[in-house]
């Protein structure tokens, strides 16, 4: 393939160029940088010349299209909660997700699919894998007249689909980026010397890319403290008006400090003359994705910080190649051992206990369903890929930069060492922001509690059954805002107390202790993992209280593993291959585990307490599940027999 070449003055805009699209090619990629007007191209050009669906990331690409466009009748905005179409539509314009319902309503072979922003199939594919799998789908399926995707960067041996066409658009002189790469001992020093430090500009306001919600309402908390103006940006907050606004007026001019996730490297468009600089905190960003957070600056050529602690230079870093034919294979041996699952499971069990299974030996789900059959998880292969070449770009300094050079052929780089903080006062202000926001957390913690007791006693006093706990808290949810701290948190309580915890009260027990996300975790593990099922079935038969030596529990854990290896073939091949710390397969073909993780597995799946230094060659087993709770896993059995006899009767039917 090669690639076809046009040339901007810096007056020009793609608008103003004769792009041709070859019928002949499927799918063709147009590469421009950010600011050449991609966007205005489909709108103003090809929704002329054709029916076209304009697929875009984000609500927020949405919101300042249909600021600009939105009086066009020929041009249909479909969206989260705005799903109507007329019934013949010209132009449709939504963001991916809403992709299959449109396809379900339209003749798809009569638009062509525009991908805008196509690099996210594989940055954003770990967090939003369906919507990511959709758009591949589509592709690959040759649903539509023909395919073009857009991108200021693109990386075409992430993908997993072909490119028939590719044309570069390139203005004749580049912008010189100066970026500076701060290293720093440890995150709270980084937080000192970063986030407390930031003061009002005449230069424009500081753009702060953080990808943690959590660290931002925190940081934002602390800096108004100090009398500053700031935005916070997020998924969630699309709807604010603050944000609507900001996105119809293009402009950030009004704020101090700009506190934003990824969503802003999303085609959104910033056209101040002034900011002031921006700052990359604490996160490895691809020089890719750099490239387009900067790009959204359409008007002016602000200084950029990466502030990074020190830890995350260097590492271990593979080959991009060696991955690609590594997880070729993982998919083979994948299908292969799910067609053995199969033979007792119906296929979305199969590919929930292969991928929770090969999640712990590969760190990712090698397979998904497509169109009913069992089929790779290209989302999930994309991702792994993309995390693999970000690990690759900071494997060291002089690696950074040059990636950073590939990307930003003008580039200033520098590299500085940070040793001081910030005054007391700025740390000071940090730590009550933090302090505030959990006693938020708490006094959220306690309203929930006591909604729960309140509407158990007033069922019972009507006579009403108080015993169902699950519909107490689906009920509950609707007497808080959505946007509020007890909503989420009856939703978790709700989920966990459904799916996994027996017990009401310590559901909310594990709510409060923070322990959510390892609980999950063990659910998962203990339902679906091939090897960990039958390491819970031998413990189940042994009191509570039993004192082992740790070559009776490394025995315990080696009879699983043969156990799993005698009932699928290729278990053994696959462990060999994978990046599981602590098991290995030794020359004499027979599996071998570590001490370490020995203990691991006592610590993730049983309540038995942390290892004291004057008992460190035995083990005391407490009972299955971490902490102690009773879980449905373990004390719904009968139920979950039935469900299991039922399931079958089906399949033989």
């Amino acid at each position: 393939m090669t690639p076809i070449h046009y040339k901007l003055t810096d007056t020009q805009f793609i608008s103003d160029l004769d792009i041709q699209i070859d019928p002949n090619h499927y799918v063709t990629h147009l590469c421009a940088d950010t600011g050449m007007g991609k966007s205005s191209w489909v709108m103003d050009v090809l929704c002329k010349q054709g029916n076209i669906i304009f697929a875009v990331p984000q609500r927020a690409q949405i919101t300042q299209l249909k600021a600009k466009y939105g009086n066009r009748k020929d041009v249909e905005f479909i969206y989260g909660g705005h799903s109507e179409l007329s019934e013949n539509p010209s132009n449709i314009i939504c963001t991916y997700d809403q992709l299959p319902a449109i396809l379900a309503k339209v003749f798809a072979n009569h638009y062509m699919l525009i991908i805008d922003e196509v690099h996210k199939l594989y940055q954003a594919a770990s967090y939003r894998p369906d919507a990511v799998a959709n758009i591949v789908d589509a592709v690959i399926d040759q649903r539509f007249s023909s395919v073009l995707t857009l991108s200021a960067t693109f990386m075409l041996e992430l993908v997993s689909y072909q490119i028939d066409s590719w044309l570069e658009v390139t203005r004749t002189t580049e912008i010189e980026r100066v970026i500076e790469l701060q290293l720093f001992r440890s995150l709270p020093s980084m937080e000192d010397a970063v986030i407390a430090n930031i003061e009002a500009s005449d230069n424009g306001p500081t753009v702060v890319r953080i990808n943690n919600k959590k660290d931002i309402i925190a940081y934002q908390k602390a800096l108004e403290g100090k009398g500053l103006r700031c935005l916070a940006v997020n998924r969630d907050l699309q709807k604010n008006e603050s944000i609507s606004t900001m996105l119809e007026k293009e402009s950030i001019a009004e704020y101090d400090v700009v506190l934003t996730t990824s969503l802003m490297d999303e085609a959104i468009n910033i056209n101040d003359e002034q900011i002031n600089e921006l700052i990359v905190f604490n996160s490895k960003i691809h020089p890719e994705e750099l490239k387009q957070f900067v790009g959204r600056f359409r008007l002016c050529n602000p200084f950029i910080k990466l502030c990074i602690p020190e830890y995350m230079v260097g590492g271990k870093a593979r080959d991009l190649e060696l991955i690609k034919r590594s997880n070729v294979s993982v998919v083979k041996a994948a299908k292969q051992l799910a067609e053995v699952i199969q033979l007792d499971c119906d296929t979305l069990q199969t590919i929930r206990k292969a991928n929770q299974t090969l999640k712990e030996l590969f760190g990712f789900e090698p397979l998904r369903m497509r169109h009913s059959n069992i089929a790779a998880n290209d989302a999930a292969l994309m991702a792994c890929l993309f995390k693999a070449d970000t690990q690759l770009c900071y494997q060291s300094v002089a690696r950074l930069k040059q990636t950073l050079g590939q990307v930003f052929p003008k580039l200033v780089f520098t590299v500085n060492e940070v040793e001081s903080g910030c005054s007391n006062e700025g740390a000071k202000r940090l730590d009550d922001a933090f302090a505030s926001i959990a006693d938020q957390w708490y006094a959220a913690l306690d309203n929930c509690k006591t909604a729960v007791t309140k509407e158990a006693a007033r069922l019972k006093q009507t006579g009403k059954s108080s015993e169902d706990s699950v519909l107490i808290l689906a009920s509950l949810g609707t007497q808080f805002s959505v946007e509020s701290l007890e909503c989420s948190i009856l939703q978790q309580w709700h989920d966990l107390h459904r799916d996994v915890m027996v017990d009401l009260w310590e559901a909310f027990d594990a709510i409060e202790r923070d322990r959510g996300c390892k609980i999950w975790q063990f659910h998962n593990s203990a339902r679906s993992n091939l090897y960990i099922q039958p390491i819970l079935k031998y413990l189940k038969q042994i009191p509570q209280g039993t004192v082992m030596t740790l070559p009776e529990a490394k025995s315990c854990i080696l009879d699983a593993f043969r156990q799993v290896s005698n009932s699928h073939s290729n278990f053994k091949e696959m462990v060999a291959e994978s990046d599981l710390t602590g098991v290995t397969v030794k020359k004499n073909n027979h599996f071998s585990v570590t001490d370490r993780f020995t203990r691991s597995i006592f610590r993730d799946y049983t309540a038995t307490p942390p290892v004291r230094s004057n008992n460190k060659d035995k083990i005391t087993f407490s009972g299955i599940g971490p902490y102690g709770y009773k879980y449905r896993l373990i004390h719904d059995e009968k139920k979950k027999k039935t469900v299991r006899n039922i399931r079958r009767i089906q399949r033989a039917a």
